[in-house]
């Protein structure tokens, strides 16, 4: 009887670390980039690259030929209405083109990436 109900939790835990893992809001994309740009310090030349934003972790990948390329952390912040297509924001600096925000076609949402050195508006 023991062993019944040992072998019994065992499978309700597995399957909820499987649900854990399959509830993971990840979003991926194809982006081009129209130009080079920086992305947390790391240059990421002009070309079309696999965008991946974890919600959960609030971290943004951008991936060549499956390899990481560049990670940043981001947020998400509400747009008026959605995005036609895929838009990628810059902004150009001294020390070049750095990347600010992306939204992807159909989506309400636009994902704003962190960027170090930069402070908003208001109070400390």
């Amino acid at each position: 009887m023991r062993s019944s109900v040992s072998k019994f939790l065992l499978v309700v835990l597995v399957v909820a670390m499987t649900s854990v893992v399959a509830l993971a809001k990840k979003e991926r994309k194809t982006v081009s980039l129209p130009a080079d740009m920086k992305i947390n310090g790391t240059v990421v030349k002009k070309g079309t690259y696999d965008v991946v934003f974890d919600r959960d972790g609030g971290q943004l990948s951008v991936l060549k030929n499956g390899k990481v390329v560049a990670t940043t952390t981001a947020r998400v912040e509400a747009r008026d209405r959605k995005a036609r297509t895929t838009e990628v924001v810059s902004l150009n600096g001294n020390d070049g083109r750095s990347l600010l925000r992306i939204a992807f076609g159909g989506s309400k949402e636009n994902i704003v990436i962190a960027q170090s050195g930069v402070q908003s508006a208001g109070t400390q």
